[in-house]
């Protein structure tokens, strides 16, 4: 059986980014001190209107997903992965 991967999902206003979490092990010991050592840009996308932004960071705010973020989670995270999210109730609707 392989080790899992690991990812970090960020929310910004201009759109979501994508992280691998290169040694997760380690992160919580030395993360501050050498932050690139221990994640990976993976993907951005951005919003493409201010409409677009609102209603995907509303439906993070109410703990939704969106279909924006659904389709880049799907294309960019494997299966079998572990998602670490900000959002606490966004994270109960990532399936």
């Amino acid at each position: 059986m392989g080790t899992q991967q690991h990812y970090v999902l960020f929310e910004h206003v201009t759109g979501y980014a994508l992280f691998r979490v290169k040694e997760f092990d380690e992160i919580t010991r030395h993360f501050t001190a050498h932050v690139n050592a221990f994640i990976k840009p993976i993907a951005f996308v951005h919003f493409c209107s201010v409409a677009e932004a609102v209603e995907n960071i509303q439906a993070v705010s109410d703990g939704m997903i969106s279909g924006l973020l659904r389709q880049f989670l799907l294309k960019n995270v494997p299966h079998q992965s572990v998602l670490g999210v900000n959002e606490e109730s966004l994270g109960k609707s990532i399936t």
